[in-house]
């Protein structure tokens, strides 16, 4: 496997664990939605992890990942509102 790909996976898992380091032992949406910072970092993440899969489909390596589209899709909407501070 190409050190870029590996590079692009190796991305989306930190960015999985730094989410999942975040949260709470209880989970609560309604937390979630209070706390600004926790928000504002699960975001980032998503963002990071929608740019690695994007760049992870770029490689062309062959193998599918399920709903990648989606994946990226949804970095590009958290992008759009973090570069324009759309709430």
């Amino acid at each position: 496997m190409d050190d870029s790909v590996k590079k692009h996976l190796e991305d989306i898992l930190i960015a999985i664990e730094e989410v999942e380091s975040f949260m709470p032992a209880e989970k609560r949406y309604d937390d979630f939605l209070l706390n600004l910072q926790l928000r504002r970092a699960v975001e980032r993440n998503i963002v990071i992890i929608g740019e690695a899969m994007n760049r992870f489909v770029q490689c062309k390596t062959g193998i599918d990942v399920t709903n990648s589209r989606k994946i990226i899709d949804t970095r590009s909407r958290f992008y759009s509102r973090l570069r324009y501070g759309i709430a």
